[in-house]
């Protein structure tokens, strides 16, 4: 099985969308600081584009070891975020509101060092595909792998193919895995 957690308005085919926001979940609500509410090992994939930056620093290692205990031992998690290596911007500074109630974090520091530190000690195996700083697209990552509109279907060494969206500027892609 495939989840899609923190969906927004991403919703694949053949995954589990789940968001805490009733208005872009069309598969499955969820309830922000409760257990995600699926059985220990049940996906193979999961995906996180654009969600951590949503999760206040005091909650993040509760929501990793969620995203650790639903995704099955073999399975891996794709993480797409922010990459600001010369200092988190300033709009996401002092506990500016995201619209979800909860606060940007800078103490994560938008980049992909630090996000590698937060999911470090749930998925120690980490592969960072892509830092991007507002620099040309890497060659893993040409125009001609992207259908319009910024969609990409993408398949990595192991075979499983992942819906990427939103890959851009001042952006990381990193695959994790437990083993």
């Amino acid at each position: 099985m495939k989840l899609n957690l923190g969906c927004g308005h991403h919703h694949p085919e053949g995954w589990i969308n789940a968001d805490v926001d009733a208005g872009r979940c069309p598969d499955v609500l969820l309830i922000r600081g409760e257990a995600l509410p699926w059985e220990d090992d049940t996906f193979d994939q999961i995906i996180l584009f654009l969600v951590l930056n949503h999760v206040p620093l005091n909650e993040m290692d509760g929501f990793l070891s969620e995203v650790e205990r639903v995704l099955s031992p073999e399975g891996r998690l794709l993480v797409l975020d922010e990459h600001h290596p010369d200092g988190t911007p300033d709009y996401k500074k002092n506990g500016v509101a995201d619209g979800l109630g909860t606060a940007w974090i800078d103490a994560w520091l938008c980049h992909a060092g630090s996000l590698n530190k937060l999911l470090h000690p749930f998925f120690p195996h980490i592969e960072t595909l892509w830092e991007n700083a507002g620099e040309e697209k890497p060659v893993l990552f040409t125009d001609e792998v992207f259908a319009e509109g910024g969609f990409l279907d993408w398949a990595d060494t192991d075979g499983r193919v992942w819906p990427i969206k939103g890959l851009g500027l001042s952006s990381c892609l990193m695959i994790a895995a437990t083993e």
